[in-house]
This record gives C-alpha cells, structure tokens and sequence, in this order.
C-alpha cells in the first residue's frame, strides 16, 4: 500500500513512471554472538523454502527470468541512505503486480527481499549442496549434523574442512563462523527417523535462529520510483523502518496485525463499499487506510531529486 500510494501521487501528478524498485527484509537488529544477523521472525519453513519456484522481474521491458539455483548467487547490493547496503534477491513473480499497480509503462519493475550483507552469500552455499531440497527423505538414524553436511559434498571431498578449501579466503573464515554457530562440526543428532533435506537443515538452524529475550526484530521497507514529468526526471525513495519492542511485541507483529485491525474497525464502522474478499488494489481508499497506518507509527520517509536523464 505504501508503494501503490506513491505510484498514485506520481501519476495524478502527470508522471510516467519507468522504474519501479521495491523491498522488504525482516530482519534482526546486528549481533555479535550471531554472524548471520539473522533470525526466524516470520514462518521458519517459508524461509528455508525461500525463492524456489518462478522467479521473474522485469528489465529494459524484457522479462527475465532466474532459476532457484542462480538466485542467491546473484543477490544484489541494494544501499538504503545512511543506513547502508543490503543484500537483495527478487520474489517470486513481480512482473504480475504492474497490471495491479497500473503501470504498464514501466520498464523496469522488481519486488525483492532485503537480507544484512554477507547472508545471501553464505546461504547459496546451502542451496548448491542441496540442503534445501524438500523433495526425499534421508534416513537420520544415529545421523550427526557433521555427517548430514558432509554427506552432500561433491565427489573426493571427504570432509567439510576440505572443501572450504576449494573457496576464497575471505569466504572460508566468515562462512567457518557461521558454520560453527550453528553446531555443523558436532555430533548432535536429529530426533527423526526420516526426514528431507530441508526438514534437517530447519531443525538445526530453529536451535540458533529462535528470538531470544534479548533480540529485537527490524522490518524494513525500500522503495525507488524514476519517472518523468514535465520534461524532467525524477527519483523517489521511500524509507520505512520499524523495531520491535520486545521479542514478541515485534515489529513483523505489528505490521501484519496493525492494517488488519484497521480494516477490522472500517468493517464495523461500515466505510468499505466493496464485498467479500477485496485487495489493497480493489474497494480501499488507499490514501486514508495509509494515513490511518501512518498513524499508528508506521510512517515512510520520502526523498525527491532530480536527474540528468
């Protein structure tokens, strides 16, 4: 809604739109003890399961398409002010939304999800083992985390010490961190029987990856708009930052729940005309159910600038 209500602004005022930008990441506030920077705050198994399937975007008008095996090797920087850079990956399928959004014109348009820097990295190092997977099931008797890794290193590697050894430098002392965070080198078990790839690497990453009394969650919105309007260019970013309180009154909680109390209040208050089930697109004044979130703290920070071409 925050993206669709700059869209609108733009084109009431006259503007074609050419590039259209936007991301989410839920995140967690920087850690020491934690060299992810990242925790569950939202379904742990969509997390795992994450960018598999279509992904596509749009570029100089061409559809592009990336497979699931290119995605996180691809992420992207993404700088947001002085808050700095992101890692980026698209989601799913973003060309869809520029009939909902209006803006058939537009000639770049991407909708991804916002990472710390250095996570998409070590992740596609999951995803190229294989540890992803979810389609089999692997017999986890007296099955070690040491041995569930090492089980799917490429041929003639027989230990997972040996094959960092196959990768940067830089890369073998900051993946080794993580690797270690996460009890790989040990001897602790799964308590299944059988179990997919994916079922084993969520097991382990929940012992590490749950909130603690002590982690705050980040959710982080960033959208860029580029458009032309009386014979000038134009550059909109939108910035929403919002921390939660503790590690049950998140931020991610406040996001879902805030727009869907409002709407609950619009329902009792009868100010929809639309029926049955409706869209932020279709049957809400978008400008008042905004305002009414900006209200409630939710609040973007918009920046305009000119540019040369």
């Amino acid at each position: 809604m925050g993206i669709l209500k700059l869209i609108n602004q733009v084109k009431n005022q006259g503007g074609e739109i050419s590039h259209v930008s936007t991301y989410t990441g839920g995140l967690i506030e920087k850690t020491i003890e934690n060299p992810w920077d990242y925790k569950f705050t939202w379904n742990p198994r969509n997390v795992v399961l994450a960018g598999q399937g279509s992904t596509q975007y749009l570029e100089n008008g061409i559809t592009k398409y990336m497979p699931y095996s290119s995605l996180f090797k691809n992420a992207h920087k993404v700088k947001l002010g002085q808050l700095g850079y992101f890692d980026a990956y698209p989601n799913r399928n973003s060309s869809e939304y520029i009939s909902y959004y209006g803006i058939q014109e537009c000639k770049n348009f991407i909708r991804g999800t916002l990472r710390h820097e250095g996570f998409c990295e070590a992740w596609d190092f999951f995803v190229q083992l294989g540890l992803t997977d979810d389609s089999y099931f692997l017999n986890c008797l007296s099955l070690t985390f040491k041995k569930f890794i090492s089980s799917f290193l490429p041929k003639n590697y027989k230990c997972l010490e040996d094959y960092l050894q196959s990768f940067s430098s830089d890369f073998q002392n900051s993946f080794n961190k993580k690797l270690i965070y996460l009890d790989f080198y040990s001897d602790l078990t799964f308590p299944f029987e059988k179990a997919s790839p994916a079922q084993l690497l969520l097991y382990i990453l929940e012992q590490k990856w749950k909130m603690s009394d002590d982690d705050r969650d980040w959710v982080l919105m960033y959208h860029e708009l580029k458009y032309k309007k009386n014979n000038q260019y134009f550059l909109t970013e939108s910035f929403l930052s919002i921390k939660g309180e503790t590690n049950s009154e998140t931020a991610m909680s406040k996001g879902v729940g805030v727009p869907m109390g409002i709407m609950a209040n619009w329902i009792m208050e009868d100010k929809l005309d639309a029926k049955g089930i409706i869209t932020p697109f279709i049957g809400i004044d978008i400008l008042k159910f905004v305002q009414e979130i900006e209200n409630q703290g939710f609040k973007f920070q918009n920046i305009t600038r000119k540019l040369n071409s």
